[in-house]
Order: C-alpha cells, then sequence, then structure tokens
C-alpha cells in the first residue's frame, strides 16, 4: 500500500546521497579519462612492449562484469593484506571508497581508451603527413591536427560512456557505500513489510503460525484462511541455513521430476 510518509521521508535522504554519487563518478571518470589517454596511446605503439599490456587490460576489463571487478578488488585485496601492508598499500585497499573508485576508473579507462583510440585511428592520414611537411613536431601534430578532431569524433561515444559509469556506480552499494541505491535499500529494508502479514488481534491463531511464515513474503499465510488450519497440526520448520536450503531445493526438485 502506498504510504506518503514513507515517501516523503526518504527524499531528502535520496537527495543527500546525490552528492555522494557524483563525487564516486566524477572521480572515476576524471582518473579513468588520463589513464585512456595513455593506453590508448600504447594501443597504438609500433612497439610490442607497450602495446601487448595495454591489449590485455582492455581484454580483461571489457570482458568481465563490474560487479565481478567489485567484488575481486574490495574483497579479494584482502587476501593480499600482508604484501600490501608492507609497501604501505593496505590504508588504502581496507577503504570501500578507494576501492569503488579505483574499480569504476579500471572500467571505464578500458572502454575509454578504445573510444579514443577509434578517434584517433578515424583522422586521415592525408592531414598527419601535411603537418609532418610543414616542419611540425610530435607533440604539435598532436595537439593541433589530431587530438581536436579525434575528441570531436570521440565525444558522442564518450557521453555514452559518462551515462554508463552513472548507472554503474549504483553496484558500489554493495561494497558498503550508501550512495543513491545504497540508501534506497536502507528505505526498503527498513519499511517494506509483509503485505500478507496476520492481523495483530488473533493471538491464537498468530501461536500456530511458523517463523518462517511470519516473515516471508512468499510463504506467509492468511489469517482467516485453511493454510493457518493446516499449520496448527503441523509447522513447517524455518530454514536455517543456505546449503539446507539448497538441499531442500534439490529434493523437492528431485521428487517433482520423480512424480513427473
Amino acid at each position: 500500500m502506498f504510504n506518503l510518509k514513507v515517501m516523503s521521508d526518504a527524499w531528502p535522504q535520496l537527495l543527500a546521497a546525490i552528492p555522494v554519487t557524483l563525487q564516486l563518478t566524477g572521480s572515476a571518470l576524471l582518473l579513468g579519462l588520463i589513464l585512456a589517454l595513455i593506453i590508448a596511446l600504447m594501443r597504438l605503439s609500433s612497439h610490442a612492449v607497450l602495446r601487448l599490456p595495454s591489449l590485455v587490460f582492455v581484454d580483461i576489463f571489457r570482458s568481465t562484469p563490474l560487479l565481478v571487478q567489485f567484488f575481486l578488488i574490495y574483497y579479494g585485496s584482502g587476501q593480499f593484506r600482508p604484501e600490501l601492508q608492507d609497501v604501505g598499500l593496505w590504508t588504502f585497499f581496507r577503504e570501500p571508497w578507494f576501492c569503488a573508485v579505483l574499480t569504476l576508473m579500471l572500467n571505464t579507462a578500458a572502454y575509454t581508451s578504445e573510444i579514443i583510440r577509434g578517434g584517433i585511428q578515424s583522422v586521415g592520414h592525408g592531414q598527419i603527413e601535411a603537418g609532418r611537411a610543414c616542419g611540425m613536431s610530435t607533440f604539435l601534430l598532436f595537439r593541433r591536427i589530431i587530438l581536436p578532431q579525434a575528441a570531436r569524433q570521440a565525444l558522442p561515444a564518450y557521453g555514452n560512456e559518462i551515462i554508463l559509469m552513472v548507472k554503474s556506480s549504483s553496484l558500489a552499494s554493495t561494497i558498503t557505500i550508501l550512495e543513491i541505491t545504497g540508501v534506497a535499500k536502507k528505505i526498503i529494508s527498513a519499511n517494506i513489510r509483509c503485505r500478507h502479514e496476520p492481523d495483530a488481534h488473533l493471538p491464537d491463531r498468530r501461536d500456530h503460525l511458523s517463523h518462517h511464515q511470519l516473515h516471508c513474503c512468499h510463504r506467509c499465510s492468511d489469517a482467516g484462511g485453511p493454510a493457518v488450519a493446516a499449520t496448527s497440526s503441523k509447522s513447517p520448520q524455518p530454514v536455517q541455513s543456505f546449503p539446507e536450503f539448497l538441499r531442500l531445493s534439490r529434493t523437492t526438485t528431485r521428487k517433482a521430476l520423480k512424480d513427473r
């Protein structure tokens, strides 16, 4: 049921979380853009020592889910705590904010480097030859001819990347950062109730309901329905652990297949 009071109380909390989301996304985009430019130049290099590592980096971060990258960097770094403490990096890796910025930065750098590389390669070779014929150095040629045209070509695709990064920042809530999605989950967990919760004025019938039925929306029974009478004779026991849940699921599946 729609609760206007819950909505009015939730808006200030959600609005207060917007700066966290913007700071997280902005930091990752800024650092990722600098790293992406370096990787793109490495990809365009004729030396295999520079080209191959950048190719491996791009392929890894573009072919793995962002959520997996979050978990590997935040939770996986704890496996190397002694080594990180020796080099003085554990102070950073134990902070969820640093891990979130690092993950988003590496992910956007992999995608943005391909956007920049495509923009640079779209510049006509004749213009580059004309600039060299005019006596331009490599840096001046890149600054006055290649980079302006490459930026114009890459801007639409990079705009899409910015939008995707804002959406991807919601995954930071999985590593305890309370940005907009994290605050929304907190509000939901504090206010969502079971739709079929039994009436409070029927204590004799509530005594027949198991703990699992009182707290699970998918299995709770109506207070006046026949399901309550059925539980009065034999109440189902709640699942105690996740392995037990898997065991019960496999047993139910085997029984269903056997009956079929």
